[in-house]
């Protein structure tokens, strides 16, 4: 079934008094690559690296809604299950004492959503006092500079791929200003930001041992970690042999045991990724020297206070601002472009906002509910325990489904509507309980504030069906929902 469309005349008369509802927003989705012969029927299996619920996760969702057990065991992974119901969501993410967020049961990671008790909460009162209201308003008038910047240039365009002109550059350019990264330089960090996210976050499965690469292959990957021994010389400068060995085998770690890792990322590429990603690192450093050596009143200054005062080492404070390029930007780019895909196949949404910008924060609580931007976390169990009557035998893995939760029809009545004006509590979106995600009110800002802008000059917005197709991410994990590419069409006001 097709979602109705409104026709110009009808657009207009849009009343200001109701919101536009619509039933069935996942049926019209023919012009994304993989997906042209429309939503998936006969749902039978779940499989977290299948490309197809990668691209339209809902039909699948619904049938596991439907199982009993209603814990699933992942097919040919003995030791893996996936939660989908709220109220198991809740509970795995709450429950720090049985579950934890570091898949590696005999070595440490450090990064914060893997660390536990003290450490974790020395390194998250480090990161959070970007995202007090101080560090926030900050950052507001970049977040208004940039937003106008990058919708007068999709303006300018008129047809262009909505990604690379308008949703990427305004977090990107945002998470620059947070880590003090030159903003002239923003498409080198975009770079950067792809590599880190490609070698450190296709993870989430069980905890084994890559096996033996062929010949060629591990020529290729010694060849690609020879051109990186300059870069590792220049950390070591910088970081120390400590730090920089810490840092090797963290990558080492992760690179060896990928997990759920998509076999599209052949080693020789996670190689290459990780000599991009010493650069980066490279970079930090030279940001975190130059700011102690001359502190001032950026925002990244509030965090390098917390290495300056002692409480993170040099290797924490380097690892921490990686983490907060690779979990900063691209969650807030795949919300924007969601939210943008929406409105360009229901004009009567789009006119709707146009009518009232107040109305622009509950239609992104529902954008960020029923698509939300990363639609699965892993946690892995630390003893023995139960979820919902199903035995999780210890160090098994589990696969959290935030986005299922949020269309879960026990916690949200009609889940699969789209309804701008439900304005839903404790969405599963930024997680739950000790790691929720610090950067929620920064994402929600964005958003706003880039719709805004947006609905303020743009007069209407069309899926571009003659441009090759949206490309919705599937090459890579972390549970993320966006877009590679989205071709649009706008027109000004």
């Amino acid at each position: 079934m097709q979602p109705d469309v409104m026709n110009a005349d009808a657009v207009a008369a849009v009343s200001a008094a109701s919101a536009p509802i619509v039933r069935d927003p996942f049926s019209d989705c023919t012009w994304i690559k993989g997906l042209e012969n429309g939503v998936p029927t006969g749902v039978d299996r779940f499989d977290p690296l299948d490309p197809a619920p990668r691209r339209c996760p809902w039909p699948w969702y619904e049938w596991l809604h439907r199982q009993t057990p209603r814990v699933y065991a992942i097919p040919g992974e003995g030791n893996a299950w996936a939660v989908s119901h709220y109220e198991d969501v809740q509970r795995v993410l709450r429950d720090t004492d049985t579950f934890t967020g570091n898949i590696f049961h005999d070595e440490p990671v450090p990064l914060m959503v893997a660390l536990e008790g003290q450490a974790h909460r020395r390194m998250r009162d480090v990161v959070q006092a970007v995202f007090t209201p101080k560090g926030i308003r900050k950052l507001e008038p970049v977040i208004r500079e940039v937003a106008s910047q990058r919708t007068a240039a999709l303006l300018d365009a008129g047809r262009c791929d909505l990604v690379q002109m308008w949703s990427n550059p305004i977090p990107l350019t945002v998470i620059a200003e947070v880590i003090g990264y030159p903003r002239d330089h923003i498409d080198l960090l975009y770079q950067r930001g792809r590599a880190a996210n490609r070698t450190f976050l296709p993870l989430g499965g069980t905890d084994t041992v890559r096996p033996r690469l062929p010949w060629r292959e591990r020529l290729a990957i010694l060849r690609y970690r020879m051109g990186q021994v300059p870069l590792l010389i220049r950390l070591i400068r910088k970081l120390g042999w400590r730090g920089t060995i810490d840092t090797v085998r963290m990558a080492n770690r992760m690179f060896r045991r990928p997990a759920w890792a998509p076999p599209m990322l052949a080693s020789a590429e996670r190689a290459q990724g990780l000599g991009a990603v010493l650069a980066f690192l490279n970079e930090i450093m030279d940001i975190v020297h130059a700011h102690m050596a001359k502190p001032g009143d950026e925002v990244v200054d509030l965090l390098i206070e917390g290495h300056r005062d002692g409480r993170l080492s040099r290797h924490e404070m380097m690892i921490t601002m990686l983490f907060l390029l690779i979990a900063g930007y691209e969650t807030t780019a795949a919300t924007l472009a969601n939210a943008v895909a929406l409105l360009a196949r229901h004009p009567e949404l789009y006119a709707w906002l146009r009518q009232d910008v107040e109305r622009i924060p509950g239609f992104v609580e529902e954008v960020l509910r029923i698509e939300a931007s990363i639609q699965r976390t892993v946690r892995r169990a630390k003893v023995d325990t139960e979820i919902a009557g199903v035995r999780i035998p210890k160090n098994s893995l589990v696969v959290v489904l935030l986005g299922a939760a949020n269309v879960d029809a026990a916690r949200f009545e009609n889940p699969f509507t789209f309804d701008p004006e439900r304005h839903p509590k404790q969405t599963m979106t930024f997680g739950h309980g000790a790691h929720y995600c610090l950067g929620a009110p920064l994402a929600r800002l964005e958003a706003k504030i880039a719709l805004e802008a947006l609905v303020a000059t743009c007069e209407r917005i069309e899926i571009d069906r003659d441009a090759p197709p949206a490309l919705r991410v599937t090459d890579w994990g972390a549970g993320f929902f966006g877009f590679d590419r989205l071709p649009v069409i706008v027109h000004a006001r």
